[in-house]
C-alpha cells in the first residue's frame, strides 16, 4: 500500500488526474480489506469527484462500484444496490 500511496503522491505532483483517479479506486479495496473503511470511503469519493470533473464515465462507473461495495461491506445493502 505504501507504494501506491507513493505513485499517487507522484500523480498529484504531475497533476495527472485520470491517473490519480485510477489509482485511488485501485486502493480503495485494499484499504477496505485492511479495515480501513473511512480511508477506502475517502478515497472513492475523492475518485468520483475527479471522474465527474473529467466526464470520465468509465471511472465514474467505477468509483460508484467502489462506492456500492463498500456500503455492501458494512452491511447497507439497499444503499450497495
Amino acid at each position: 500500500a505504501r507504494r501506491w500511496l507513493s505513485e499517487a503522491a507522484h500523480y498529484y505532483r504531475a497533476a495527472d488526474q485520470w491517473f490519480l483517479g485510477q489509482m485511488l479506486l485501485d486502493l480503495t479495496p485494499v484499504l477496505l480489506m485492511l479495515g480501513a473503511e473511512t480511508e477506502a470511503a475517502a478515497h472513492a469519493v475523492e475518485a468520483l469527484a475527479i471522474a465527474r470533473q473529467l466526464r470520465s464515465q468509465s471511472l465514474i462507473a467505477q468509483a460508484l462500484n467502489e462506492l456500492g461495495e463498500i456500503a455492501r461491506y458494512q452491511g447497507r445493502d439497499q444503499e450497495a444496490e
